[in-house]
């Protein structure tokens, strides 16, 4: 069994409307996950320089057999072999779910199913919808859980580090993210909803590919 890692939560909620995803903001064509239906919204304008069009490998990756069943609690999502580390890290976080109060030998409370599920599923959206479009994986991400119940996934890769908290709000469970260029250059900072894909979050997340 992996040691967990015990760690804090970076954020704080921010205020409602820093960063919203619009339903009749800006559609990438073509997407489509594999297996599970999720929209890829944004109601911020492009950056100059960056297209929307799909990468020519999008085709090649459509007909990749989806050979790896990931199960997350009540349901499942079909992956394809590019993913397998991916799904290791994954597969190794399950034991956060039958982590017991008091886990940390202090008070930390136990793992939410729904929160942890979400940080999964919104992992492989984000890995997918990035390899998609540049033909290159991510870096697999340390996934934590935390004291008061939310899950981290973390990455510091050679050239930036990111750090995505999971945790419930009134309106579902939120994302709230923080990430840069070490030495606080070049930050990003915000949350997003995870029923979606946000263009902006996942293009930013590109600086995460190996």
């Amino acid at each position: 069994m992996a040691t967990p890692v015990y760690c804090e939560p970076y954020s704080q909620p921010l205020p409602s409307g820093y960063w919203i995803s619009l339903s009749h903001g800006i559609t990438q064509q073509n997407y489509n996950p594999v297996k599970d239906k999720i929209k890829v919204i944004s109601g911020k304008s492009l950056p100059s320089g960056i297209h929307l069009q799909s990468h020519r490998k999008y085709e090649e990756f459509e007909g990749i057999r989806t050979d790896i069943v990931i199960e997350l609690v009540d349901e499942h999502i079909n992956i394809s072999e590019p993913f397998g580390r991916l799904a290791k890290v994954i597969e190794q976080s399950k034991f956060f779910l039958d982590l017991e109060p008091g886990w940390d030998e202090e008070n930390a409370l136990t793992i939410d199913p729904e929160v942890w599920k979400t940080a999964i599923k919104f992992l492989i959206h984000y890995s997918i919808d990035i390899f998609k479009n540049i033909d290159r994986l991510i870096e697999e991400p340390e996934i934590s859980p935390c004291k008061d119940g939310t899950i981290d996934l973390s990455w510091r890769t050679s050239r930036s580090r990111m750090l995505i908290n999971f945790r419930k709000s009134e309106d579902g469970i939120r994302a709230y993210y923080y990430g840069d260029f070490y030495n606080n250059k070049q930050p990003i900072k915000g949350w997003v909803n995870t029923n979606t894909v946000d263009i902006y979050l996942s293009m930013w997340m590109r600086n995460l590919a190996v």
